[in-house]
């Protein structure tokens, strides 16, 4: 294990990860995805169509059910995992 001084440990501490700032965006897809619902409506992950205006974006976001498939399909998962 390294020695490291105060201020050179505080720094570390303090410093963005690499591999964080590159994940970011999926793992916040991913996970509004498995909360579903209003998270993943917020998160407004509906492929646009072409030409689809702002507002016609928002109205049918709005619009949109948003059922939580993901959730209940990891909940399957982890059942049959530890059976």
């Amino acid at each position: 294990m390294a020695n490291y001084t105060l201020t050179e440990a505080w720094s570390l501490a303090g410093a963005k990860n690499l591999q964080y700032e590159r994940n970011y965006q999926r793992w916040n897809f991913l996970l509004e995805s498995y909360m579903g619902g209003e998270e993943y409506r917020r998160g407004a992950h509906l492929t646009r169509y072409t030409l689809e205006t702002e507002a016609e974006y928002q109205a049918r976001l709005r619009s949109t059910p948003l059922d939580n498939h993901c959730r209940s399909v990891v909940s399957v998962y982890i059942s049959f995992l530890l059976r």
